[in-house]
């Protein structure tokens, strides 16, 4: 496998009308819709193709970009687990049974992509933004993205696709210029709990005691699955006992089945169930009963 030495700066290089955007950037093949070519995702937004990926070494239970250095982490089922990247599928899919020539179909998608996006490159307004550094909370293109980040400090940067980008956080209502970071712990306070740093420093919240909210938030998502751990257990429990309920009414009331006879011909066959054979006993009962008294008023009318 020839293996890529190429760098981020490289990969930024590649504009969309180039064949090269369906390649693999480490064994420079084709992907494919299948098999050990099909293109997967990495954390950092790179795509390498499934038997590249295998051929990563590990760090513990990680894999590292080898164009960005970026740790991407694998569980216990390995590169099998990333994401495909369904993009790109699609697009091989139309080269490969389209009528599309590889570099007009690159066209129309990038001249699609440029038509839904509205987000302008911070460093140039008359470009549009196909990258987001997560570093530097910037918008652009790869132009920009490749002249910004050309310093060894700053080709560190995590770069990804605009699509890609991390939602953000929610604005504090009273200092609109500032992020919603942490949640105040106080009784007095739970009705309206998220701060800013200034609230939590100088504001209403100052010395309170208080936790980041992606803590808290990781807190109730713990919360929320053991919950729905619980129900799933009383939903089992509950299943449990309508199926046994079932099989109990079942036996009292008795079923039908299908009886095959040496001829070959199916008939349906009632067996009575515990309810039926109770009541089939009363009646024997109460027969015997009354034929004894009948027997027994003979006798006394003959005396």
């Amino acid at each position: 496998i020839k293996m890529a030495t190429a760098d981020p700066k490289s990969i930024l290089h590649r504009r969309p009308g180039k064949a090269n955007v369906l390649e693999c950037g480490v064994c420079e093949d084709v992907f494919g819709l299948q098999g050990d070519k099909v293109p997967r995702l990495l954390l950092c937004g790179h795509t390498l193709c499934h038997d590249c990926l295998t051929r990563l070494p590990l760090h513990g239970r990680a894999i590292r970009c080898p164009f960005d250095r970026q740790m991407t982490e694998i569980g216990d089922s390995g590169v099998w687990g990333l994401k495909k990247n369904f993009a790109l599928l699609e697009l091989l899919e139309r080269l490969q049974f389209g009528r599309e020539s590889p570099g007009v179909l690159l066209c129309d998608v990038s001249m699609d992509t440029e038509k839904e996006t509205t987000i302008r490159c911070d460093e140039n307004e008359d470009h549009l933004a196909t990258i987001y550094c997560t570093v530097c909370s910037t918008n652009l293109c790869a132009e920009c993205a490749q002249s910004t980040h050309a310093t060894r400090t700053l080709a560190k940067h995590k770069l990804v696709p605009l699509h890609e980008k991390p939602r953000e956080k929610p604005m504090c209502p009273l200092h609109q210029t500032h992020a919603i970071e942490f949640v105040c712990l106080e009784d007095n306070c739970q009705c309206n709990p998220l701060m800013c740093y200034v609230c939590k420093d100088y504001g209403k919240h100052q010395g309170h005691k208080h936790t980041l909210i992606e803590h808290d938030a990781e807190q109730v998502r713990v919360s929320i699955i053991d919950t729905l751990q619980h129900v799933k257990g009383f939903l089992d429990e509950v299943s449990e006992g309508a199926r046994r309920l079932g099989s109990v009414i079942q036996q009292m009331e008795g079923c039908s089945r299908t009886v095959e006879n040496e001829h070959g011909f199916t008939h349906t066959e009632q067996l009575h169930g515990t309810a039926e054979e109770a009541r089939v006993r009363v009646r024997r009962y109460f027969q015997d009963l009354h034929e004894t008294l009948h027997r027994q008023e003979n006798v006394a009318l003959s005396v």
